[in-house]
């Protein structure tokens, strides 16, 4: 057991830095395809390195909330380097976060990215006139 847990934290000092960065995250709201069904925000970053030994990525792990830095975890085992969050609704704001998960454990969280699908105010100057 000692034995182990020696091999973890030496591979923990010599996991290269490169997996300890956080990841540049985009997001990108667009409207689907197909009528009726809503919004979607489109998350996209840049990976730290491509695989699953003890230097290079496994999966990532995307944490979603309402307010900044009130993240929870949406969803984790993505193994692309961009997501399609399809449970948004109009009207809220969410702010994302993604980590990068290897054999040797998680990378620190990405940078915060947010975004508003606010609804637009009223207009306004409505006039009412006859016709001629």
């Amino acid at each position: 057991m000692r034995k182990l847990a020696l091999l973890f934290a030496m591979a923990l000092l010599l996991a290269p830095a490169s997996f300890a960065q956080s990841a540049q995250l985009r997001t990108k709201v667009v409207k689907r395809k197909a009528p009726g069904s809503g919004l979607q925000v489109n998350l996209s970053w840049n990976a730290p390195n491509v695989g699953c030994s003890v230097s290079e990525v496994c999966t990532y792990a995307i944490y979603r909330g309402p307010t900044s830095g009130s993240e929870v975890l949406l969803i984790s085992g993505i193994t692309a380097t961009n997501y399609q969050d399809i449970g948004v609704v109009s009207g809220d704001s969410y702010f994302y976060e993604t980590t990068a998960v290897n054999v040797i454990g998680q990378s620190v969280y990405s940078n915060e990215a947010s975004v508003n699908l606010a609804l637009p105010g009223p207009p306004t100057g409505l006039t009412a006139v006859p016709a001629p």
